[in-house]
C-alpha cells in the first residue's frame, strides 16, 4: 500500500474511533430506550474491539471490503452496481435501532441498491455469536428476515440465550428438528467467525457498520441528515443513497 494510502487509512481510523461514538450519542438523543449507562457500556465495548483494528490500520494491514457475493443475504436489488454492506450484531442495541434504518433504506432505494447483511458478533455480547448461527439457519428455511426480528426483539426478553432463541424459532414457524439439528451442529460458526475477522481488515471496528459502494459508514448512522451531540452535521443515508445511485 503506498505511503499516503496508509496515512489516510490511519486518518480514518482514528476519526472512525471518535466518529462511532458520535453517531451512538446522536442516535441516543432519538432513542431513548437506550440508557445512558447502556451507551457508556457500548462505548467501553467498541474500544477494547477497535484496538486491533487500529493496529492493523497503522500497520497498513486495511484491504478494501470484500463485494458482495454468493454467501450474502440479499436485500433489494441482485447484481446492482450500488452496494450497501453492513455488519450487524443481534445483541447489540445500536444494530437493532440501525436494523430498522436498513429495512427503511430497502423500502425507499431497494430497486436500486444491493444491500448485503453480514454478521459482526462482539465478543462482549454472549448471545451475539448463537444469534449470527440462528439467523442462518433460520436462512436455510427462507425466514431470515422474521428470525432476525425476533432476534433483536431478545435483547428485552433473553439477550438470545438457547431457549429463547428456540422459542423464536417455533415463533416464526420454522421446522423444528432441522433448525434444532442445524444450530446444535454449529455449522456457521466457523464461518461467522472467519468473516469477523476478515471484517477488521477491512476497518471494522464495531457493530454496526456500513459500507456504502466501498465507503466506511461507522455507527448508526440515521436515514435523514442528522447532527450529532456537537453541532456537527452529518448526511444520512438517504442523502448517501441518492447521490450515489445518480453518478
Amino acid at each position: 500500500m503506498i505511503k499516503k494510502g496508509r496515512s489516510f487509512l490511519l486518518f480514518t481510523a482514528s476519526f472512525a474511533a471518535g466518529a462511532i461514538f458520535l453517531i451512538v450519542m446522536a442516535l441516543v438523543f432519538r432513542d431513548k430506550s437506550v440508557s445512558p449507562s447502556k451507551l457508556a457500556d457500548e462505548a467501553d465495548k467498541l474500544k477494547a474491539a477497535n484496538a486491533k483494528v487500529v493496529a492493523n490500520l497503522g500497520a497498513g494491514q486495511v484491504s478494501k471490503v470484500r463485494a458482495i457475493d454468493g454467501d450474502d443475504f440479499l436485500l433489494g436489488k441482485k447484481n446492482s452496481k450500488n452496494e450497501l454492506i453492513v455488519y450487524l450484531d443481534f445483541d447489540c442495541p445500536f444494530s437493532r435501532s440501525f436494523f430498522k434504518t436498513i429495512k427503511q433504506v430497502n423500502e425507499v432505494f431497494g430497486k436500486d441498491l444491493a444491500i448485503a447483511l453480514r454478521h459482526y458478533p462482539l465478543d462482549s455480547h454472549p448471545g451475539a455469536l448463537e444469534a449470527a448461527q440462528a439467523f442462518e439457519c433460520a436462512r436455510e428455511q427462507e425466514k431470515a428476515l422474521p428470525m432476525a426480528e425476533a432476534l433483536f426483539d431478545n435483547q428485552d426478553k433473553n439477550d438470545n440465550n438457547t431457549e429463547g432463541i428456540l422459542a423464536d424459532a417455533q415463533a416464526v414457524g420454522l421446522k423444528m428438528e432441522p433448525f434444532k439439528s442445524c444450530l446444535s451442529s454449529k455449522k456457521y460458526q466457523a464461518k461467522i467467525l472467519a468473516g469477523k475477522e476478515e471484517a477488521g481488515l477491512f476497518g471494522v471496528m464495531g457493530a454496526p457498520t456500513s459500507f456504502l459502494n466501498g465507503r466506511n459508514l461507522p455507527g448508526a448512522y440515521q436515514f435523514e441528515d442528522f447532527s450529532d451531540a456537537t453541532g456537527r452535521q452529518y448526511e444520512g443515508l438517504k442523502t448517501l443513497i441518492a447521490k450515489e445511485i445518480k453518478k
